[in-house]
């Protein structure tokens, strides 16, 4: 356990969701510590089910960084096309993600 960095929880396809904090404190719930689990979202509704808006998971963000101190993060599965900036510009996704963490 010790020796454990991180687990990557999936937020999507029937798993989890970060349309609000009530799965993520769940896991935290059977004792996942806040600043271990990183929750991967879908990047694109295109890329699979159980896609959440950016803004609904920018919103779930701050609200578990305020939350916890020390929140894991959050991940985008497929980066490559990430909205809202897409294929030409998925850095977007990760600049707001990163504003809804400070």
């Amino acid at each position: 356990g010790a020796k454990i960095a991180w687990f990557n929880g999936q937020f999507y396809s029937g798993f989890a969701t970060m349309a609000s904090t009530a799965d993520f404190e769940r896991i935290v719930n059977y004792d996942f510590p806040a600043d271990k689990v990183v929750a991967g979202v879908l990047s694109n509704p295109n890329n699979g089910s159980g896609y959440v808006p950016v803004p609904v998971v920018k919103r779930t963000v701050g609200e578990l960084v305020a939350k916890y101190a020390a929140f894991g993060g959050v991940s985008a599965w497929e980066y490559f096309d990430t909205l809202p900036g897409g294929a030409a510009n998925p850095v977007e996704w990760a600049a707001i993600m990163a504003s809804a963490m400070k």
